[in-house]
């Protein structure tokens, strides 16, 4: 192996490789997202390397040309409870080279462009050349290619090329798509990857498939580097969902598995059936979703049935998935080229779902998109078997190691996670953000409050560290804002440290009285369950951590059914910052869309997810661009006057009385929240709803109407995106 490589030399390494490749670099974009003008980037964070060039992976021409290199800063929390073991963390970095797709050439990859070959031998050369890569051990390299599926073959191609590299066949391992398929979501460009695993012993030698699978999991291997060949586009499908037996049951009680989880889908669902309308307010009162209908004339059971439906709904067949409860319907719905599968359980439809709903084509261009994290490639190099042994952790570990001995494996990662949680908190805040309750700022502000809540277990919460400057002398050489804005940085978060450290001080003392209801000290108090079970094993007791997450799980659910219950339309997640945003946009939608087009325009259906809105209204034909632009401008008017949210619970008839917007079908209690958006006495926007939503409408970005259609007769449709 090459001399030992600190990470900077790494990261350098990698661009003077491919620079000298004629690639050229490019900056670290933020890690708070720029828009690219469409929904597909519409994230919390950046989380990939390729993330910031979607359009250009898309098809648009780059400034700076096909050939690009770069180190991208990233941030995931949804591994974030698994942070402290040897490879995960929240922020890293993505060392990546890309090659970008020409859609006029023949052959997909245009002059200057490649493939999988250049891609792969490009790797092979840095990770085992010794000059300008890193001078891995070949013989404790393995790798795995795409084992392929029902849309797309076996990648044979890239098995090939790494043989002819001299990887031996039986280092190469086949995956199915969980692992070797990659994609940025529903309708994104997407690929078959191949990637490269390094052996962290040293002695695990030749392995089977099974012996191979158990490495990785036990993280003896670890993945270094994967190539994605971006060849393919993802495109959801509609789903065709049969009402009763499937959504419903003949008196229309919800089948609450299988509408909870259609609503998750960012596909368009329809819900299909031969009752008359006269019923619909009664039977489908549940169902959130577009329902067809013919009244009977002609059923299901008629091929009719569905050329109608794809006539209006200007659907083609292979675009549409469809599962219902009789073989009759079925096969007239395959008259029409449409791919049906039979109901018999949830598990059965979630499965097909899964296995069809997603739509995949060729791309007119070919791209390469690769990634190599920096943390586990500086591992490698420099021969520790975790990430936090590296140059990119270590100087803040061994500070927190000067106030407390890191003497047991628990007080170890609480270190890591202090590390891990306070880099990515000096990173998000030299970005101008501030922690706060919703959006970015939530997450901002649980990094850090799960960071102070690990020092004080470990008892160093008041020891004057000074983390932060030795997190900006480790990135500075890339990243010098870290060490100019350092003194703001820090204020920031010593002052969330601070205010944390006060709640932490009360469930303290919560608990000395005697309070061992670790659910009521979490909900009431804010005292993390940790802290909890530790004061009770100091005291010998124990905390029933069973009951803690069931009577979590009611009240998580208990919310959620008090948000469902009122805004029928459906959140996909309540506790995702980024539903909250969305559905506090649909309530100003709404109002913007009765200010342009009148007030006779009402909510027939809706939806939320983490990507988009979605919302059906009565309007009887398309909107004009200029109305849709009027709208767009009432919206992000509103957002930007920086309104008031605020929920107030009343008698319904009182709501009633001051013209509160409700939703068609949907029945309330006696006692009603009403959620008003503006000034109390002349609000913008009015609504009967359960929440949540933010506290101000300044938090909610740029509003962007992405689709208007028709949802059916005398109903249209319009999805939309923040920014």
């Amino acid at each position: 192996m090459t001399t030992q490589l600190s990470s900077n030399e790494i990261r350098q390494r990698f661009i003077k490789f491919f620079e000298k490749r004629d690639h050229k670099f490019l900056e670290s974009a933020p890690l708070i997202p720029e828009s690219d003008g469409g929904d597909r980037n519409v994230t919390l964070f950046n989380v990939a390397g390729m993330q910031p060039l979607m359009s250009y992976l898309l098809g648009e021409d780059h400034p700076e040309g096909k050939r690009l290199v770069n180190s991208q800063k990233c941030l995931r929390t949804n591994d974030i409870d698994e942070v402290g073991d040897n490879t995960h963390a929240t922020f890293f970095e993505m060392l990546g080279n890309w090659s970008l797709g020409d859609p006029a050439s023949p052959d997909g990859i245009g002059q200057g462009g490649y493939f999988k070959e250049e891609a792969i031998k490009y790797s092979y050369d840095f990770l085992i050349d010794p000059d300008e890569g890193l001078g891995l051990d070949i013989n404790r390299l393995y790798i795995t290619i795409f084992a392929g599926n029902e849309q797309v073959p076996k990648d044979i191609e890239s098995k090939e090329i790494w043989m002819d590299l001299g990887v031996p066949e039986h280092c190469i391992y086949e995956r199915d798509s969980k692992d070797n398929w990659w994609t940025a979501g529903s309708n994104s460009p997407a690929g078959p990857s191949t990637e490269m695993f390094y052996d962290m012993t040293g002695e695990l030698g030749d392995m089977t498939q099974q012996e191979f699978e158990g490495a990785d999991e036990r993280q003896d291997v670890v993945e270094i580097w994967n190539n994605v060949f971006m060849s393919y586009q993802q495109e959801p499908r509609t789903i065709l969902v049969d009402a009763v037996h499937c959504l419903i049951d003949k008196e229309g009680a919800i089948n609450e598995e299988l509408n909870t989880y259609l609503q998750r889908l960012p596909n368009d669902i329809i819900v299909v059936t031969n009752a008359p309308k006269e019923k619909h307010q009664k039977l489908f009162e549940n169902v959130s979703f577009p329902i067809f209908t013919l009244e009977g004339q002609p059923k299901k059971e008629d091929s009719e049935y569905f050329k109608k439906l794809l006539e209006d709904y200007k659907l083609v067949p292979e675009d549409v998935i469809y599962f219902d409860h009789t073989d009759e319907n079925i096969e007239s719905a395959a008259q029409e080229n449409i791919h049906g599968a039979i109901y018999d359980t949830n598990e059965n439809a979630i499965e097909f779902i899964k296995k069809y709903s997603i739509k995949i084509k060729e791309l007119a261009h070919k791209n390469v998109d690769t990634g190599s994290g920096l943390e586990r490639i500086s591992a490698v190099v420099q021969g520790k078997r975790s990430i936090f042994e590296t140059d990119l952790f270590t100087p803040v570990v061994d500070r927190i190691s000067e106030f407390v001995e890191l003497n047991t494996e628990e007080k170890k990662k609480s270190a890591r996670i202090i590390t891990d949680h306070l880099k990515s908190a000096n990173f998000l805040v030299a970005e101008g953000l501030e922690p706060s309750n919703t959006g970015r700022g939530y997450i901002l502000r649980r990094l850090i409050r799960r960071a102070v809540t690990h020092a004080y277990r470990l008892g160093i919460h008041d020891k004057p560290m000074k983390l932060g400057v030795l997190i900006a002398e480790i990135y500075g050489d890339a990243y010098s804002y870290l060490i100019n804005d350092q003194e703001h940085i820090s204020e920031v978060i010593q002052k969330e440290e601070k205010a944390f450290l006060n709640t932490l001080e009360k469930g303290m003392k919560e608990f000395e009285k005697g309070e061992r209801d670790a659910f009521t000290l979490f909900t009431t108090f804010g005292f993390p369950l940790e802290m909890t079970q530790e004061l009770a094993i100091e005291k010998g007791e124990v905390i029933d951590i069973t009951e803690f997450e069931k009577k979590m799980k009611e009240h998580q659910e208990k919310s959620r059914s008090s948000a469902a219950g009122q805004f029928k339309g459906g959140l996909a997640d309540v506790d995702d910052p980024k539903v909250v945003q969305l559905h506090t946009a649909h309530h100003l939608l709404l109002s913007a869309l009765q200010q342009v087009l009148g007030g006779e325009v009402k909510q027939r259906g809706s939806n939320v997810t983490s990507d988009r809105l979605r919302i059906d209204f009565t309007f009887d034909r398309k909107l004009t661009d200029e109305e849709k632009i009027e709208v767009e401008r009432i919206v992000n008017e509103k957002i930007n006057e920086g309104l008031p949210v605020v929920m107030k619970k009343m008698p319904r008839y009182e709501a009633e009385s001051l013209d509160a917007q409700m939703e068609f079908g949907q029945k309330y209690p006696d006692e009603v929240s009403v959620y008003f958006i503006g000034d109390n006495d002349q609000p913008f926007s009015l609504e009967f709803c359960g929440g949540p939503h933010v506290e101000n409408t300044s938090e909610l970005g740029t509003f962007k109407i992405k689709k208007e259609q028709s949802s059916s007769k005398g109903v249209r449709r319009i999805k939309a995106v923040l920014q």
